[in-house]
């Protein structure tokens, strides 16, 4: 005789984490016709109406302990630390990501970029490159669509940027072509040490086809050969990439080739022109057309939030670079736009676990000013002292006021917070709309 208990109850799908990733899994499991459950302490509005519309019946809860541990997987969201789910893990819990299952699904070739600074610009650039020579180029990941919405057979080329904490749970994934750009303190606040950190970002290598490596790092890589490389001094070889100082400017090589002068570049700055070689090694290969890219990087004109002009305001010229999110980022950004101006810098928001103290005698060559704002911005006020002179603006809005009021013309005013922005916005991108919007309100 049978018994209704017979057939034993499926265990639950998990997603962890309502984000734009968390909707990805959503929509991912829902096309295969699973049902789930969202944990999230922090749900907002928006995002529960958004997770209705692909299925009307998801149960959003917070996180629980047994129901993670009950679940057949939990799919995670970058932003939920693993150490919130180590007892599930403990317990034998499979823990999945979504680039991971990207990887296992895609069926084209894939380029994966990661690093600590510039990875969106780089990923852009090469999505630039590759679309002006193939057919069907989608860029995804930690930049625009959630890399699972972009799964599509049509696709040649996918361009992927992965950040540390997607790479936590992917320390297999396969690419054509892959780059660690470079490494530099940043979420300290989220790895035990440092090495920690760029452990999971090397893990990129592991399984590339054809790996580029910045010989800047001077890492000993375990790639299979051959491999490309770039970096700021002169190319080893050939097939490498580099810079080399000729007279005034900075000339961007292949081998003993001249590619490009840094005048010929759209992006100003030392790190750009790092990140346009990473970019054309990339696509050399999986193949491009050098003189094809080379033409082609002429007509991009960078992204929102990075090193993006905004106005010149009474001769005082206003650059956001809302996107120089750790104090690396923002060394990058003030050397890049130096070129003998005084420097008028906005920093502050929420620190992460990184200190603006070893930087500070370097930030002083090139900044007369900063103005300090968010929660870090004591904690940064004391970095900075004895070095650099700072007011504490508490707001952006008094921060351009402050600006405003303390240039004269021909100085500069740089949106580079070297700090996250959650502690006033919901993420960079509004950060530096508002900046941009304060800005053109001195216009009016």
């Amino acid at each position: 005789m049978a018994h209704k208990n017979d057939k034993h109850e499926r265990k639950p799908k998990v997603i962890a984490g309502l984000g734009a990733t968390g909707l990805s899994y959503a929509r991912f499991l829902s096309r295969a016709g699973d049902d789930f459950i969202v944990m999230d302490d922090a749900v907002r509005t928006d995002r529960v109406n958004a997770l209705h519309q692909i299925n009307q019946h998801a149960q959003v809860i917070g996180f629980d302990e047994q129901v993670m541990l009950a679940a057949e997987e939990i799919l995670v969201s970058p932003g939920v630390p693993l150490k919130r789910l180590q007892s599930a893990r403990d317990a034998g819990v499979a823990l999945r990501g979504d680039v991971a299952i990207f990887g296992d699904l895609a069926k084209a070739d894939l380029v994966a970029i990661t690093g600590t600074n510039g990875k969106s610009t780089v990923t852009e650039l090469v999505y630039h490159l590759a679309k002006a020579q193939l057919d069907n180029v989608r860029v995804a990941g930690n930049i625009g669509a959630p890399c699972l919405d972009a799964l599509d057979d049509s696709v040649s080329l996918y361009v992927l940027e992965v950040s540390s904490y997607q790479l936590e749970l992917a320390p297999t994934l396969k690419s054509d072509a892959a780059v660690l750009l470079n490494l530099a303190p940043d979420h300290l606040d989220r790895y035990e040490s440092l090495d920690a950190y760029y452990e999971t970002k090397l893990v990129l290598y592991k399984n590339c086809r054809r790996p580029v490596v910045n010989r800047d790092l001077g890492l000993q890589v375990s790639c299979p050969e051959p491999y490309l490389t770039f970096g700021s001094d002169a190319p080893p070889g050939e097939d490498d990439f580099g810079l080399s100082r000729q007279t005034d400017t900075d000339l961007l090589m292949q081998g003993s080739r001249t590619l490009l002068t840094a005048a010929d570049l759209p992006l100003p700055g030392r790190h750009n022109q790092l990140n346009v070689l990473a970019a054309l090694a990339l696509g050399r290969a999986i193949g491009l057309n050098l003189d094809a890219m080379l033409t082609s990087l002429r007509d991009f004109r960078g992204m929102p939030h990075r090193s993006e002009l905004v106005a010149e305001v009474n001769g005082v010229t206003f650059i956001n670079d809302s996107k120089a999110t750790n104090p690396a980022a923002t060394l990058a950004s003030v050397r890049g736009h130096e070129s003998g101006k005084n420097i008028l810098l906005i920093l502050g928001g929420e620190i992460k676990g990184v200190s603006f103290r070893p930087l500070a005698k370097e930030l002083a060559r090139h900044v007369n000013l900063a103005l300090l704002i968010g929660a870090a911005r004591v904690e940064i006020g004391k970095s900075l002292d004895g070095e650099i002179p700072h007011i504490d603006c508490e707001t952006l809005d008094l921060a351009v006021q402050t600006a405003l009021s303390s240039a004269r013309p021909g100085d500069l005013v740089l949106l580079a917070p070297g700090c996250a922005s959650f502690d006033m916005f919901a993420d960079y991108a509004a950060r530096g709309d508002r900046f941009k919007q304060l800005v053109r309100e001195l216009l009016v």
